[in-house]
């Protein structure tokens, strides 16, 4: 009992795919994978191969494809891979690449995630700087799996 008359209670509880986290009546569930909860867990980079990035409020981002494509986030003259496109993820002026934007998922400190859909199936979420297991940093991400500098 706290010194209100109310109960304090913290309890977690790990099960096998889930975990169950109950703070004085409040409960938040996250599903994880079968590795621990401590590893982050990296999108494969076949996963998103080809994939597109849509923001929060839906506006495509661009995808994750060769450098050839007009519409790829590699390509650093195209409309979404230039670092001065208007709804592209590396523009740092910009309402999806500002590290201060509440849009942007390059601000991992209010921002929102975006997400990766392939096939018309969300494969994953990208967020900068997230501590987060399921979300992967956009600049990390393609680094990683194409060897891209944004």
């Amino acid at each position: 009992m706290t010194g209100s008359g109310r109960r304090a209670s913290s309890a977690i509880s790990i099960s096998g795919w889930a975990t169950k986290i109950s703070l004085g009546g409040m409960v938040l569930a996250m599903t994880m994978s079968s590795q621990a909860s401590a590893r982050h867990k990296f999108l494969e980079c076949n996963t998103v191969s080809n994939a597109h990035i849509l923001a929060s409020d839906g506006t495509f981002l661009g995808s994750l494809s060769p450098a050839s494509r007009p519409d790829s986030v590699l390509n650093k003259t195209g409309p979404y891979g230039s670092r001065t496109a208007g709804n592209g993820l590396w523009n740092i002026n910009g309402p999806y690449g500002s590290i201060s934007s509440e849009k942007s998922p390059m601000n991992g400190a209010g921002g929102r995630p975006a997400s990766v859909v392939k096939d018309g199936k969300e494969v994953g979420k990208l967020m900068r700087g997230s501590l987060r297991t399921w979300i992967e940093d956009p600049a990390k991400l393609v680094q990683r799996c194409y060897g891209f500098q944004p």
